[in-house]
């Protein structure tokens, strides 16, 4: 069984938006809706786990308007367009993203940040959340590796 980080929002609106996880959106979206004023709808989902989730959160946390609402920002519409698409919901990093994750290292990533081995990989291959690309760009530079245009 598959597991979603979903964006729900009301019919014809731009927001509020849900943000949750769920393995079925779709049942979620239901199950919001009949506490909700309006019809609802899932804007988009991507596969993904609690921490995506917490971590979009975290990215979103100036928008939030209450628990898992968000208030509908030109950054969430971007995000969601983005999900979507089929794209990562954070915004692209750059192509050698790859080489200054192996000159910090692994370890040093997942000590720095509190993270596990997975997400390490997960930003490796979908992208680091802007809100951390200027410490890994720091913590590069530490390692003899700049990346000034990571932190612009």
């Amino acid at each position: 069984m598959s597991n979603y980080v979903y964006f729900i929002r009301p019919v014809g609106m731009d927001g509020p938006v849900k943000i949750g996880f769920s393995t079925d959106p779709e049942r979620r979206r239901r199950e919001l809706e009949r506490s909700s004023p309006y019809k609802l709808e899932v804007a988009a989902k991507i596969a993904g786990d609690r921490l995506l989730e917490i971590r979009i959160h975290h990215y979103l946390r100036s928008s939030r308007l209450r628990g898992e609402w968000f208030e509908a920002t030109e950054g969430l519409s971007s995000m969601i367009t983005s999900v979507a698409n089929g794209l990562s919901p954070f915004p692209e990093i750059p192509a050698d993203m790859g080489e200054l994750i192996d000159r910090v290292g692994l370890e040093a990533i997942q000590a720095h940040f509190g993270i596990s081995r997975q997400a390490v990989h997960y930003w490796r291959t979908k992208g680091v959340p802007a809100m951390h690309r200027k410490t890994l760009a720091m913590l590069g530079a530490v390692a003899g590796h700049s990346m000034p245009e990571l932190v612009q």
